[in-house]
């Protein structure tokens, strides 16, 4: 369960086929410090019987410290009902308001979470592919990478990683940047990504 002050909700994106949902709690301490922020993440299935749908929690993304992808272990945790796992986000700082904005492509397989007060407001977001583990049918989002204020040109206080959004493909991402240059503003980031 999350904290009283979690702000669960606060951002929240379905994919366009409407299996997939993703909703931030960038307030929640995410066994960090409150404002840290998580994601989490909800798949729909369809039930035996009829025609009825039903939603179970799939992932629950924190804070890490792991400076990138090829360091950061997978951290799989089997939730205390069994129904969900836990993973560890990039390179997050202890108040980086991860979950401040989400983003997912039309199919759910790439998701993107902003913490736009990482790094001392500056701002970040992340970038994760659904991707299914070899040995069995369970699936789990895997970061990829952080793209921080700083590698998109931006000013050190720019709170990159606030509105935002991505394409149907999940090939390009567009983040905003409210606070850059003194509050001018800015789109901190179109990415072209190829798809593995």
């Amino acid at each position: 369960g999350f904290t009283t002050a979690a702000n669960f909700g606060y951002a929240l994106q379905m994919s366009r086929d409407g299996n997939v949902l993703a909703v931030g709690a960038p307030n929640d301490p995410a066994g960090v410090a409150t404002g840290t922020g998580s994601c989490t993440v909800f798949v729909r299935s369809l039930l035996n019987t009829g025609n009825n749908y039903s939603w179970t929690q799939q992932m629950y993304i924190v804070a890490t410290s792991a400076a990138n992808a090829t360091t950061m272990p997978l951290n799989i945790v089997t939730g205390s009902a069994g129904v969900y796992t836990t993973i560890a986000a990039i390179g997050i700082t202890s108040l980086a308001n991860f979950g401040a904005d989400i983003a997912l492509d039309d199919r759910g397989d790439t998701l993107i979470v902003g913490g736009n007060l990482d790094n001392t407001n500056a701002g970040a977001i992340w970038l994760f592919r659904r991707i299914q583990l070899a040995t069995t049918s369970t699936t789990f989002y895997k970061p990829i990478f952080k793209y921080s204020a700083t590698d998109a040109g931006l000013s050190a206080t720019a709170k990159f990683g606030f509105w935002g959004n991505c394409s149907g493909a999940g090939d390009e991402i567009i983040m905003g940047a409210t606070d850059h240059n003194a509050g001018s503003g800015a789109i901190g980031a179109i990415v072209r990504m190829k798809q593995n």
